[in-house]
This record gives C-alpha cells, structure tokens and sequence, in this order.
C-alpha cells in the first residue's frame, strides 16, 4: 500500500457520487482530502465525516482554478 499520510490530494467534482468514496479511500491511507466543488454545502458534510478540507470553486474556469491554488 502507497504511504500517503500528511499528503493532500485535491478532489474536484466532490459532490457527485463517486467522490466520497474516493475521498473516504484516501483518508484510510493516510492523506488529507481536499474537497473542492463549486457547492460547498454538497460537500460540508462529507468533508466534516472523514475529517476532510473542503473549498467552493468553480475549477471550469482558468479563473476558479488558480483562486483554488491560490488558498
């Protein structure tokens, strides 16, 4: 098994279905999730039960996706 502890791993799209299961696998190895979606209530939630990060951004854009690396 890969050693991701203290690792972030971005996930974009974190309100849709198949999110939270890959958020819920990375954070058994170890990483810290970051939950991005441009609906931050759809990920709240999620986010809080695994311990994650979460942000609202709209990375369909340039502009979205720099606002998001840039926090």
């Amino acid at each position: 098994m890969i050693d991701l502890k203290e690792k972030v791993i971005i996930i974009t799209g974190a309100g849709g279905a198949i999110a939270g299961y890959v958020a819920e696998a990375f954070s058994d190895m170890g990483a810290r999730p970051l939950l991005v979606d441009n609906d931050a209530i759809r990920v709240q939630g999620l986010a809080s039960s695994i311990g994650a990060f979460h942000l609202e951004a709209d990375v369909n854009t340039p502009a979205g996706a720099e606002a998001m690396v840039k926090v």
